[in-house]
């Protein structure tokens, strides 16, 4: 469940924080470079930073570059 605050990722892999409540269903989200934009709750996700770093380590790993 998305909330206010929380730092969430969008479907391409962009980073930001939701900055409002939905309007016309869809959150205001503050991106990393200052833009803001409007996405729907089944466009984003909670961002888990260490899900991706664990992701990044495997990957790494396999490529014997760890």
């Amino acid at each position: 469940m998305i909330e206010l605050g929380m730092e969430v990722e969008d479907m391409r892999g962009y980073l930001g924080v939701v900055a409002a409540s939905p309007r016309g269903g869809k959150w205001l989200i503050l991106k990393d470079d200052g833009r803001t934009v409007r996405r729907a709750e089944h466009e984003i996700r909670e961002f888990e930073p260490y899900e991706w770093c664990q992701a990044y380590e495997k990957w790494l790993e396999k490529r014997e570059l760890l």
